[in-house]
C-alpha cells in the first residue's frame, strides 16, 4: 500500500514548479505562494519517507528563498496572495499583503526543515511570524480571523463574520491559536531542544525531569529556564535559540540553592556554541530546586531591509517589527 501512495505521489509532482526548485532557480515571481507551499511540505514529506536528496535540496532552497528574498519583517509572503520578483517587497506594501495561511504553512515546512538539521534560524523565522503574524491573525474579542495583514499605511485589518466568512485562513486560524505550545520544547533521546520563549512548564519524562520557563517575551527581554524536579541523577543537553535578537549570552547558568545541590554537579557544567544555539550540558542529580539558565535577554532594536531600489526600511524591536 505504501509503494502505492508514494508512486501516486510522483504523479501529483508539480515539474513546471518543483525543478527549478531542485535545480537552484527561483522562479517564483507571478505564482500564488500559498499554492506552491503546500507542495513543497509534500516534497518534505517524500524526502522523509524515500530520503531523495533532490526533494530535501528543493525544499531548503524554497525556504530560504522565501524567507531571506521574498518575506515581509511580519515573516510573512505575497501580495494579493502571490510571489513578486525577488528583493522586490517594498514596492509592494499593499492593502493586501500577507495571506494568513501562507504564513500557517511556512511554519508547517519550518518544522520539517528543522527536524532534519536544528538551527536557530529556522525558529528566528517561526518565531518572528508566530509573534508578528500568527497572533495578529485573530481578534481577540469576537474570535474572528484575517484573511490579509495589510502593510500599507492607513488600512486596517478585517475581520471574517460569525456567519458569513469561511475562508481558508478562519480553519487555518482555529488550528494555528489552538497549537502555540506545539513547538516551544523538542527532544532528541537526552538532549531538549527550547526553540520558543513562551512561559510554559515542561514535563519531559526521558530525563525525569520538569522544567519551567518563566519571561514576560516579548513584552519584556529576560529569559529563565529553571530546572524543577529530577526523580534521579542523569546527563542531559539543553539547547536554547540564541536567535538574531539577543543582547548577551547567559550570563547567570547555575542559579541554584547551593544546599540543594551536590558539589559534584556545580564541577561538572560547560556552555558549548554550535552554529547560534547555545548548549547546555550538565550532570543533574536529584534536587528540590535547581535553575540551568537565566540572564538571556532578547530586546535589540534592529533594521529589516530588502533592496528594491525603493527607499523603504521596516524597524524591529527584538522580534517585533513596524514601518
Amino acid at each position: 500500500m505504501r509503494r502505492t501512495w508514494l508512486a501516486l505521489a510522483r504523479r501529483l509532482y508539480h515539474t513546471k514548479v518543483l525543478l527549478p526548485l531542485t535545480q537552484g532557480r527561483d522562479e517564483l515571481a507571478n505564482l500564488h505562494a500559498n499554492t506552491q507551499i503546500p507542495k513543497l511540505i509534500g516534497l518534505a514529506r517524500l524526502h522523509e519517507l524515500t530520503g531523495r536528496r533532490g526533494d530535501a535540496d528543493a525544499v531548503d532552497f524554497f525556504w530560504k528563498r522565501v524567507t531571506q528574498h521574498h518575506s515581509y519583517v511580519i515573516g510573512g509572503n505575497g501580495d494579493r496572495e502571490y510571489f513578486s520578483a525577488p528583493d522586490s517587497i517594498a514596492a509592494h506594501i499593499t492593502e493586501q499583503t500577507c495571506e494568513a495561511c501562507a504564513s500557517y504553512n511556512m511554519l508547517k515546512m519550518t518544522r520539517h526543515l528543522y527536524s532534519w538539521a536544528p538551527d536557530a534560524a529556522y525558529f528566528d523565522h517561526y518565531e518572528r511570524t508566530h509573534l508578528n503574524h500568527i497572533l495578529a491573525h485573530q481578534n481577540p474579542r469576537t474570535g474572528m480571523f484575517t484573511y490579509m495583514t495589510p502593510l500599507m499605511s492607513g488600512v486596517a485589518r478585517e475581520y471574517s463574520s460569525e456567519d458569513n466568512d469561511f475562508w481558508c485562513c478562519v480553519l487555518s486560524g482555529m488550528e494555528s491559536h489552538a497549537k502555540h505550545g506545539d513547538s516551544i520544547y523538542w527532544e532528541n533521546g537526552d538532549t531538549l531542544f527550547v526553540n520558543l520563549y513562551i512561559p510554559s512548564t515542561l514535563e519531559w519524562k526521558a530525563a525525569a525531569a520538569r522544567l519551567e520557563l518563566n519571561t514576560r517575551y516579548p513584552y519584556e527581554g529576560d529569559i529563565e529556564l529553571k530546572v524543577r524536579r529530577l526523580a534521579t541523577a542523569v546527563y542531559f543537553h539543553v539547547y536554547t535559540d540564541s536567535a538574531s535578537d539577543c543582547t548577551r549570552r547567559p550570563d547567570t547558568v547555575a542559579h541554584a540553592r547551593r544546599s540543594s545541590l551536590r558539589s559534584s554537579e556545580l564541577m561538572l557544567f560547560w556552555i558549548l556554541i554550535l552554529s547560534i544555539l547555545y548548549c547546555l550540558r550538565r550532570r543533574h542529580e536529584s534536587s528540590r530546586d535547581c535553575a540551568g539558565l537565566s540572564g538571556l535577554h532578547r530586546r535589540r532594536y534592529g533594521r529589516y531591509q530588502r533592496g528594491s531600489g525603493r527607499r523603504c526600511v521596516a524597524h524591529r524591536f527584538g522580534l517585533l517589527g513596524w514601518r
